[in-house]
């Protein structure tokens, strides 16, 4: 401000110098000069000051802003990884705690309970369990699973050797809830008489995303964890059965439409995927029967013209080098359906004429030749 001043104090200083000097000439001062003179005394000239408001503005709230009972901080009082390891476990204080006396500033007791207890659920809807582990019972009723799907396919695969009896329509089979045994609904003939390799890879993962949901449940201990979140989805299914979800060999374009193939056993509800059954898996005739039921469905609706009924699965041949031991479950040339297995240690390929092994000493650190 001060510099301001001192400039136009210099700038008139100059320009009055110039209209005196113009004056003993006897002529007239140039037009800047009286510009510059009658802008200066402009300058000098007390501004009128601007009247002050006596009211502070009024400020409105959007509704999201009425529903807030914190202001937000840019940095939160705990690591993320902190709250996701302990909010579960986060109550008001109580009592029986040894505190002489409580008191809410915001709310009543209850309603502040019921606020952080509501908090925890939405919580536990978005928070990944990082530390679960799959269980020993889950172990256990995917070994058994494994067995009895493979007593289903060596049974069928004698019935269909037999070639004695001819497969009856659906129309002719008998009703799918009255069946006991699926390994003989009548006349020795199995339930599962007509089944190809895409219903034996939809009643694997029927029974798969029906074990992970039971498994997930039992292994976090936790009633109010009612499903599993869509975006923790692949991470659950790979930490149990050590591979990933593949829509593509189901012909879907993602995760949701593959499941919507099998909505008898799962279904997403508001982004979250719950199970459809009651059932605790000490019975796996559920998963055949499901499995054949959605086969006749599906066949009645190909037969009334509905080509959208029909699936348009990747049929996979056996990989031949070596993988993982544990990988989706592919089918092979037959239409049978065979899980992962380790393949055979390749055999090293014999040295080519005139190739030269590797330096005496090489991987050796230190040892002659290393490193070249």
């Amino acid at each position: 401000m001060r510099r301001r001043q001192k400039k136009q104090a210099e700038k008139k200083k100059l320009a009055e110098k110039k209209a005196k000097e113009a004056a003993e000439k006897g002529e007239e001062a140039p037009e800047e000069e009286k510009e510059e003179k009658e802008e200066s005394e402009k300058e000098d000239e007390p501004m009128e000051e601007e009247p002050q408001e006596t009211e502070p503005p009024a400020v409105e709230l959007d509704d999201d802003e009425k529903e807030m009972s914190f202001l937000p901080k840019p940095i939160p009082d705990l690591t993320q990884q902190v709250v996701s390891s302990s909010f579960a476990k986060f109550s008001t204080p109580d009592s029986d705690e040894g505190f002489d006396d409580i008191r809410y500033e915001w709310d009543k007791a209850a309603k502040a309970a019921d606020y952080l207890h509501k908090w925890v659920q939405e919580k536990k809807l978005v928070t990944r369990v990082d530390n679960i582990t799959p269980g020993q019972e889950f172990k256990e009723k995917s070994a058994a699973f494994a067995k009895m799907f493979k007593e289903c396919e060596d049974k069928l695969k004698e019935f269909n050797a037999s070639g004695s009896k001819k497969k009856k329509s659906d129309a002719e089979a008998p009703e799918i809830g009255s069946v006991d045994n699926i390994h003989d609904a009548g006349n020795g003939r199995p339930l599962y008489e007509k089944f190809t390799f895409e219903d034996f890879l939809l009643m694997q993962i029927r029974f798969e995303f029906a074990a992970l949901l039971w498994a997930f449940k039992k292994d976090t201990g936790d009633e109010d964890r009612v499903g599993i979140p869509m975006d923790h989805l692949g991470f659950y299914f790979n930490k149990y059965y050590k591979k990933s979800i593949s829509p593509k060999s189901f012909g879907a374009t993602d995760i949701p439409a593959m499941l919507a193939l099998i909505k008898d056993t799962v279904s997403i509800k508001e982004k979250v995927l719950v199970g459809e059954l009651q059932v605790d898996l000490d019975n796996f005739d559920i998963f055949v029967k499901q499995t054949e039921e959605a086969r006749r469905e599906r066949c009645r609706r190909i037969e009334a013209g509905d080509e959208g009924a029909r699936l348009h699965f990747v049929k996979q041949e056996p990989a031949k080098a070596a993988t993982p031991a544990s990988k989706p479950a592919v089918a092979n040339s037959a239409g049978k359906v065979v899980q992962g297995t380790p393949a055979p240690k390749a055999t090293p390929a014999p040295k080519a004429a005139g190739a030269q092994g590797p330096a005496k000493g090489a991987g050796k650190k230190g040892g002659k030749g290393w490193g070249k």
